[in-house]
């Protein structure tokens, strides 16, 4: 039988008494996504998670008629991560469709969970930050994509009625149960705790179609999703997915830093009430830093076009979702969030097989108390935002986990470039508040015809994992920001990673600089740039345990 593998990825570390994406209770789910049209290749999704006190943690799915339900137990270390294989099955169908496909996952103690999926070649093709269900709530409006959209809605209690508002530019209706739908139509649908309501369009190669602004309410809590089952960019493609914030969760200024790439990049601001006034401003190499106004409506929802090397400050008078988009290879997303939402202290580990970075955001007075792993950057890897108080740097990550800390609370993004496909996430994040803050899932909860399969524990260890190393705030001598993983980081490569036959890198780099792309230089000069790293798609830092 085919496997899908979960992996619990990220951890954030708060100050005792914040509210934040950490939690013990979380409902998971994928998208239908398409890699392969002609071989039909399967799309294969993880979870890490990381807890900071050592704890057991279960995962729980519901039978279907191609998968069979099962409760897992598992054991979690202290400051490690874990990976959690489980049935690949639990993707959603193609189309337009209810399946009890959810996957319940509950700790003993608080972690922080990321979900990501690669291809059956290790390319990496999205991932999220998970919410925890006391994060859930009863209204959101989704961001999407502007090509071959997808929602998915996800049910944390039985009996849950959710209304679907669409606001879509797609030139075709929706069908569903017999019935079609088109903009400003809203589609009513009742969920179980498992079940999962899709709503996908056919694939479409020149799709514009869009469903950017759709209002999702109900009257119990539950989890959105939303993007792109399949989305084009240059050279590549993947799917992209977010999990969509409730909007009593949004804030209202946000800094969005450049991605670490070539292109330009995109970023969609979603307004959640009427009369919203929008201020942008972008300050950049080409930017002029005139600060534009534009009005907004509950719902709407714009796009904006940022230069490569360019800052943007987007501040509205109530408020609003901000969401980043790479143009680069197959474009992902990143959640912005606000100033008042950086959290602090962060565990993350990048994707395998992939030339991973993170760039952060932090007031600049606080810039030289940050470290990774214990080092201190050079205060000349840093860079100013313009017309801000916040400074910024770009940091690439070897395999394995990174310790990220500072003084004061900061933006965090990571994300990754493969030969055919990208993966980013923030790595977590502060909130106001949870709106389901006494919701709990009561297990063991083994549905009807759900049966109990073995139930194993296994220690995760995850000892003598490499890090990357940056320069020591002690150093006399400046470390140029090269953005390319340090020797130190990749002594050990894997077998296969060469340049590529009949390119001269040394050349390339003499004229084009091509270690500083992270594209290029990952795709023909993997070994001058010293971009072999140790750990493989088939033979991960982290074990993998599960089904």
């Amino acid at each position: 039988m085919k496997q899908i593998t979960i992996v619990f990825l990220t951890l954030l570390s708060v100050v005792a008494g914040e509210f934040s994406n950490r939690g013990k209770q979380f409902l998971v789910n994928f998208i239908h996504g398409h890699v392969n049209s002609q071989t039909n290749d399967p799309i294969y999704h993880y979870l890490y998670v990381s807890s900071e006190e050592a704890g057991n943690i279960t995962v729980e799915t519901r039978s279907t008629s191609s998968h069979q339900g099962y409760l897992q137990d598992f054991v979690l270390e202290s400051m490690q991560s874990s990976i959690i294989k489980v049935d690949e099955n639990l993707s959603m169908s193609l189309g337009n469709r209810i399946e009890p496909k959810g996957v319940l996952v509950s700790a003993t103690v608080e972690v922080a969970i990321y979900v990501t999926s690669r291809d059956s070649n290790g390319n990496p093709r999205e991932s999220y930050t998970a919410l925890p269900v006391t994060a859930l709530s009863t209204s959101y409006i989704v961001s999407a994509l502007w090509t071959n959209p997808i929602l998915n809605v996800a049910a944390v209690q039985d009996g849950t009625t959710v209304d679907i508002r669409l606001n879509t530019s797609c030139p075709v209706f929706f069908n569903f149960n017999r019935k079609t739908y088109s903009s400003h139509d809203t589609i009513i649908v009742q969920l179980d705790l498992f079940y999962v309501f899709q709503l996908e369009l056919p694939y479409d190669m020149n799709s514009n179609c869009d469903l950017g602004g759709t209002l999702v309410t109900s009257d119990k809590p539950v989890s959105v999703l939303s993007g792109s089952s399949r989305v084009v960019g240059n050279g590549a493609c993947g799917y992209a997915v977010e999990q969509v914030i409730p909007v009593e969760l949004w804030g209202n200024k946000f800094l969005v830093p450049d991605l670490y790439d070539i292109s330009d990049y995109r970023i969609r601001i979603v307004a959640g009430h009427n009369g919203t006034d929008i201020f942008v401003t972008m300050n950049g190499e080409v930017s002029s830093g005139k600060t534009e106004i534009y009005f907004m409506n509950e719902c709407g929802v714009m796009d904006l076009d940022v230069a490569d090397r360019s800052s943007v400050s987007v501040v509205g008078s109530r408020g609003i979702s901000v969401t980043q988009y790479s143009l680069e290879l197959a474009p992902f997303g990143i959640n912005v969030h606000s100033r008042a939402h950086f959290g602090g202290n962060y565990t993350v580990t990048p994707l395998a097989h992939s030339l991973s970075y993170v760039t952060i955001l932090i007031l600049t007075t606080a810039q030289d108390s940050f470290n990774i792993n214990g080092k201190y950057p050079h205060l000349s890897m840093w860079s100013n935002l313009v017309g801000t108080i916040y400074s910024t740097i770009t940091i690439p990550l070897a395999a394995g986990q990174h310790r990220l800390e500072a003084s004061e609370a900061f933006l965090a993004q990571v994300y990754g470039y493969a030969v055919s496909g990208t993966y980013g996430f923030t790595a977590g994040y502060i909130l106001d508040h949870l709106p389901s803050a006494d919701l709990y899932v009561q297990r063991p909860y083994l549905p009807h015809h759900a049966t109990q399969g073995t139930t194993e524990t296994r220690r995760t260890t995850l000892h003598n994992l490499p890090t990357t190393t940056v320069s020591s705030r002690s150093t006399d001598t400046p470390v140029t920001n090269t953005m390319s993983i340090p020797p130190s980081a990749s002594s050990t490569t894997t077998p296969g990673c060469h340049d590529k036959p009949g390119i001269s890198c040394q050349i390339l780099e003499t004229s084009l600089h091509i270690c500083r792309d992270p594209v290029l230089s990952f795709k023909y000069c993997e070994r001058f740039c010293n971009l072999c790293q140790p750990c493989s798609v088939l033979q991960p830092c982290i074990p993998i345990i599960g089904r």
